[in-house]
């Protein structure tokens, strides 16, 4: 009889997610037809919620010039008044993407190769991450992450605008804009002179579908997801019949769990085991389907936004744990090109 009222006590909780489902998918329905059916101003109006105003202003370096020597920010505890970028180190210049939209790009060099003009050093044997940040945030906040970042991994770093977001152009922010603004950054980095065998992508919350997209589409050396989303719909409502990422799967404008699997570089998940807006099963799923899963960091304790606060020094060494072993899976002759003149079995420490 114990069991018999088990289960008659689990089946109106699955009647209530059944019918959620179907409420929320209806909803979303109505909602889409209201916007005339353009799926992708829906996606925008739900998924993107750029800073407003932007937390930073640049000033190019001439009237028509993609290259940017001011800067000024704006969020609590910044540096007060203009900032030049050559005096910490910092460059920005403005790339176009497949829809001409113009994006900012800020590239921070590693430290050993800061003192040289970006244009003239050879970052060939050199490391470089490309960042795509979360949601509500932009490159201007993001900024001392990113500088935090050179100092404990030592390698370059590149922190990407969406289009609509920071001083981009190309209109509102959508899953498009994303993906091409990671396409965009990409491209400057081989154009800087990196090889794609020495590039990193690491995106956070809404970031990780973009990075997903241009991994499966591009040559790169590994990926790291924080609080990553198994895919944009899911975070809606659990899934399961009738639920929006079921009704709508066609629509999906950043389907993780699919570019996961295709996928052949190793993926560093790390996510909160508290987080509250995209809960930690879904770096779990990601984890559990990806094509060449590397051992996860799941944060004790971490929200969706804190993951580095909660252990920074767990958090950095996880990281340079895994940067090392990127290097130790590459090709004998492609290890004594990391450091000039280094036996290769002394290339496995990343310090």
């Amino acid at each position: 009889e114990e069991d018999h009222r088990g289960s008659a006590d689990e089946a109106p909780d699955e009647d209530q997610s059944c019918g959620l489902n179907c409420f929320l998918s209806t909803v979303l329905a109505a909602y889409i037809c209201t916007r005339k059916c353009n799926v992708s101003r829906v996606t925008a109006e739900f998924a993107f919620f750029p800073p407003s105003p932007s937390t930073y202003a640049l000033h190019r370096s001439e009237e028509g010039s993609g290259e940017v020597a001011l800067m000024t920010l704006n969020f609590p505890d910044s540096p007060p008044g203009v900032i030049k970028l050559k005096d910490i180190g910092i460059s920005c210049f403005f790339a176009r993407t497949a829809s001409r939209a113009s994006i900012p790009i800020f590239f921070y060099p590693s430290l050993r190769s800061s003192a040289t003009a970006v244009d003239k050093h050879d970052w060939s044997n050199e490391w470089l991450i490309i960042f795509a940040h979360g949601n509500a945030t932009d490159c201007g906040v993001m900024m001392p992450y990113f500088q935090e970042m050179v100092r404990e991994l030592k390698v370059s770093v590149m922190g990407v605008e969406y289009v609509g977001y920071g001083e981009a152009t190309g209109g509102r922010p959508s899953a498009t804009g994303a993906k091409q603004s990671m396409l965009a950054a990409y491209e400057e980095a081989l154009r800087l002179g990196f090889l794609p065998s020495h590039i990193v992508l690491c995106g956070q919350s809404i970031g990780s579908g973009a990075v997903c997209y241009l991994a499966s589409q591009r040559k790169v050396a590994g990926v790291v997801l924080i609080s990553p989303i198994a895919s944009g719909l899911s975070t809606i409502s659990p899934g399961g019949l009738c639920s929006p990422a079921c009704v709508f799967s066609c629509f999906e404008p950043f389907d993780n769990e699919a570019r996961v699997r295709q996928i052949q570089q190793p993926i560093f998940i790390i996510h909160g085991t508290r987080d509250e807006e995209v809960p930690c099963t879904h770096g779990q799923r990601l984890h559990d389907k990806a094509a060449s899963p590397y051992p996860p960091f799941w944060v004790e304790g971490a929200g969706h936004s804190d993951v580095i606060e909660t252990n920074p020094r767990e958090y950095y060494r996880l990281l340079r744990t895994f940067l090392a072993s990127l290097h130790a899976t590459r090709e004998p002759q492609s290890l004594q090109v990391v450091v000039s003149g280094t036996p290769a079995s002394q290339v496995r420490t990343w310090t």
